[in-house]
């Protein structure tokens, strides 16, 4: 049995939350020369026995998982906060059912290509078999506000040649992972942007998950701006 999962991102708002889903797809297959019948699936994350989570794969309809034939069933897991927190939901489940009168089982395998890198054991137990399916939480977000302020130098109310329009860079970090090594790029600047000048609560040069960092770089009027009457960037 092969088992997969993909997130349900129920606001649509590209981040994880309490209340928002894991769908997993569960595809279990005939792999022996007997029909196997009484198939039952269970999975404590989706409360036990889910067997009624079917969906297709029956190409007879008869209840018996022929020989080679695949069943695809599918349920959700509700995120809690401790999953969010620990920004990983780990678990496997198990098929079972009864074959040329024998009872057999199996742990489910992961199809997730989250868990197919390297040598694709993730539990460290040396073997690629009944490994669980591992769902990544992970999301590292950024938002950014670009304003601007038009600085009348020398006070005539009219924007001349030399004087400086000061933007302003504001960045949050609106996922759930410290990000490193933030700047700026823009076209109108030849140097990144870096210089935090409010924000940085701890001072870790670390956009911590929900910080608001706040940037500035100064643009000189040119008369090429000055002809066009406008700056837009």
């Amino acid at each position: 049995m092969f088992k997969s999962s993909t997130i349900v991102d129920v606001n649509g708002d590209a981040n994880y939350q309490e209340g928002e889903l894991i769908r997993y797809t569960f595809e279990v297959q005939n792999t022996g020369v007997y029909p196997i019948s009484s198939v039952s699936l269970s999975d404590v994350y989706l409360g036990g026995d889910i067997s009624s989570s079917y969906i297709s794969g029956d190409a007879n309809t008869d209840g018996l998982l022929d020989v080679s034939e695949v069943w695809t069933y599918s349920s959700d897991y509700v995120l809690t906060n401790i999953d969010i927190s620990n920004i990983l939901v780990s678990n496997t489940a198990t098929v079972s059912g009864v074959s040329n009168s024998v009872n057999i089982s199996d742990i489910s395998d992961s199809k997730n290509t989250y868990d197919l890198g390297g040598s694709d054991d993730n539990d460290s137990d040396e073997n690629t078999s009944n490994d669980p399916t591992r769902t990544s939480l992970r999301n590292p977000l950024l938002q950014l506000i670009k304003g601007a302020s038009l600085n009348d130098e020398n006070g005539n109310s009219i924007d001349n040649i030399g004087e400086t329009i000061t933007y302003t860079f504001t960045v949050s970090n609106t996922g759930n992972l410290p990000l490193e090594s933030v700047y700026i790029l823009d076209n109108m600047f030849s140097d990144t942007i870096s210089e935090v000048v409010a924000g940085e609560l701890n001072s870790n040069s670390i956009l911590e998950v929900d910080e608001v960092w706040v940037m500035n770089a100064t643009y000189i009027i040119t008369q090429t701006d000055s002809i066009a009457g406008l700056v837009t960037n």
